[in-house]
């Protein structure tokens, strides 16, 4: 699934809501999203999960052709699924694996 997806499915789910509309207020969202990673600050979507920034170290790595290189330190963003979450992907695993 793409942004402009969940454009769609916001507009087909809003029944007074513009495609036009609906992809604005993702990518309000998406901005207001970007701006908390920025900041460094934690982000918590009840019922789905938090995003926090975690600092990447600078540490030895081996490529697979042997080569040892520094990989590079920084920022990166993790995402935490929440418990409800969590538990709703599993379910949906299980039913898989048991037709498979």
């Amino acid at each position: 699934m793409i942004k402009k997806d969940i454009a769609k499915e916001l507009h087909e789910l809003h029944g007074g809501m513009t495609l036009a509309e609906s992809e604005q207020h993702v990518n309000t969202l998406l901005d207001i999203m970007k701006e908390a990673f920025t900041s460094g600050e934690p982000l918590t979507i009840t019922h789905f999960g938090k995003f926090k920034q975690k600092k990447k170290v600078v540490r030895d790595v081996q490529l697979p052709s042997g080569k040892q290189v520094m990989s590079s330190a920084g920022h990166r963003v993790q995402f935490l699924p929440s418990p409800k979450l969590k538990a709703k992907v599993n379910a949906r695993e299980e039913v898989l694996t048991d037709q498979g």
